[in-house]
């Protein structure tokens, strides 16, 4: 695997990680409630929250990056790994940025997790 390739993983996994963990952050403080006075106040809010703001362009930045991958990868096997390990990064970063927590099941689900991308990166 080139350098380049291992640079634009990891500068995806960042990008999308640190996006979804910030958009989450500033989602903390929204209404839950359905009605249109309601969801404009939301959506103006969200227009001036700096956490969803940067959030939102840390990830776009990501799906920019996810492209210029996809192009050049075999998507049998990048497609799954990648999300696997977002998944994996957001679960850990969830527990360290955002305070919550995983129980058993879902520590073994990410152990799981861990064994497939291991499967799926070194499978031929």
């Amino acid at each position: 695997m080139k350098s380049n390739n291992i640079l634009l993983f990891i500068a995806y996994l960042m990008l999308s990680t640190a996006g979804v963990i910030l958009i989450k952050s500033g989602l903390t403080n929204f209404v839950n409630k359905s009605s249109v006075t309601t969801l404009c106040e939301s959506i103006t809010k969200a227009l001036t929250n700096q956490y969803l703001i940067s959030g939102a362009i840390l990830y776009t930045l990501s799906f920019a990056v996810w492209i210029v991958i996809l192009s050049g990868a075999k998507l049998t096997a990048i497609y799954p790994a990648m999300i696997g390990l977002n998944i994996l990064l957001i679960a850990l970063s969830s527990v360290i940025f955002l305070k919550e927590s995983i129980g058993l099941i879902q520590g073994f689900g990410i152990g799981l997790l861990i064994v497939a991308i291991c499967m799926i990166l070194h499978g031929k």
